[in-house]
């Protein structure tokens, strides 16, 4: 997969990868994040969108600024809705864990039932 990745980076297509995390070891998984943010290896604008379940990588604000966090939301009706975790109505600072906010169901993504005492 990672020739794919490297391939789509050169050429500056669009990938989109369901559950990102259980196709990489983590290290390689923040390294690859890492150097899609990099423009110097990402030269023709090449967009990853994923789905993950990994909330530590979350938490690293050297591969994701907090406006390129978004929450996918599913209603009773099995509707979904996209939220971004950080917006100027709802902000989330610099110094405040994303992962806390995630865990505790603040920002969405997580059943009420399932909330983190």
């Amino acid at each position: 997969m990672i020739c794919y990745l490297a391939k789509a980076m050169k050429d500056g297509n669009l990938i989109f990868i369901d559950e990102i995390d259980a196709k990489f070891h983590p290290h390689l998984l923040e390294y690859m994040l890492t150097l899609y943010q990099d423009s110097q290896y990402n030269k023709n604008g090449s967009q990853l969108v994923f789905t993950m379940n990994n909330s530590h990588i979350i938490e690293n604000q050297k591969i994701f600024r907090r406006d390129q966090l978004i929450i996918v939301n599913k209603n009773e009706f099995g509707e979904s809705s996209v939220n971004r975790i950080h917006t100027t109505e709802n902000p989330i600072r610099n110094d405040q864990s994303r992962v806390k906010e995630y865990l505790e169901g603040r920002k969405g993504g997580i059943s009420k039932k399932l909330k983190i005492l």
